[in-house]
């Protein structure tokens, strides 16, 4: 990370006082371009809730005027001292290489998201879909990052609506509902499931809850996968007072 800001810092600052100073020539429309581009992208980030619920995908704009400036400042490296320029251009590329590499190698793989609820593949997305059909758990709650991947898998076979939280906090993500006759054709099923992911302090309020309604049920542990099934009665997220932090 140290390496990573100091490389940042120096193309940024490179070229403001190129720009300032006439060592970067651009034509009058181009640079205008660029600096909208960068301008506008930081105040729809900074001022909408794409930068207050951020994934590392929404960074990756960022990248175009980036490599730009990594090659316009490996340049200018270049014809002051080719040493210096073979050291700047060895160093961001030992940088991009060795963190994708510790990504790849990590539990997480390469992900673009943040929270550890959400950090998770495709690979124990098969096993999830045949225990589901199996025991004919196909509608039920979970939430948004669940919810969407399992209806497009299976052609809409499999129903999970995106109503449970996926904050370690468990607050409320009223707007992951992003398809509501989902969660209308849940909540008139006679049977549910709860699928949650990576969130033990969710899967101990939903034991607490279903005990304290005296709802029997099972559980299921498929990879980052945690199922709540053959539930005594259909439960919905409402009488289980979920939308805050545990008490």
């Amino acid at each position: 990370a140290f390496l990573g800001l100091i490389l940042f810092l120096s193309v940024i600052l490179f070229l403001v006082e190129g720009r300032r100073r006439g060592r970067i020539h651009a034509s009058e429309g181009a640079g205008k371009l660029l600096a909208l581009f960068v301008g506008g992208f930081l105040a729809v980030f900074v001022g909408s809730h794409f930068g207050i619920d951020a994934t590392g995908r929404y960074l990756l704009p960022l990248y175009l005027p980036l490599v730009m400036g990594f090659g316009l400042l490996a340049a200018w490296l270049w014809k002051k001292r080719p040493l210096f320029g073979a050291v700047f251009l060895g160093l961001a590329l030992l940088l991009n290489s060795v963190e994708t590499w510790r990504a790849a190698a990590s539990p997480d793989k390469i992900t673009t998201q943040f929270g550890p609820i959400t950090r998770f593949d495709n690979a124990y997305d098969a096993a999830l879909i045949e225990f589901l059909t199996a025991h004919g758990e196909t509608t039920g709650y979970s939430n948004y990052w669940v919810s969407y991947r399992l209806a497009f898998l299976t052609g809409e076979e499999i129903i999970y609506a995106p109503l449970l939280s996926y904050r370690e906090d468990l607050r409320d993500e009223p707007d992951q509902n992003r398809y509501p006759p989902y969660a209308e054709l849940v909540d008139a099923s006679p049977q549910v499931a709860y699928i949650t992911t990576n969130s033990l302090p969710l899967d101990q309020w939903l034991r607490d809850h279903f005990t304290a309604l005296d709802v029997t049920y099972l559980e299921k542990s498929i990879g980052v996968f945690h199922i709540f099934y053959d539930l005594s009665r259909p439960v919905r997220p409402a009488e289980l007072g979920l939308g805050g932090p545990p008490s």
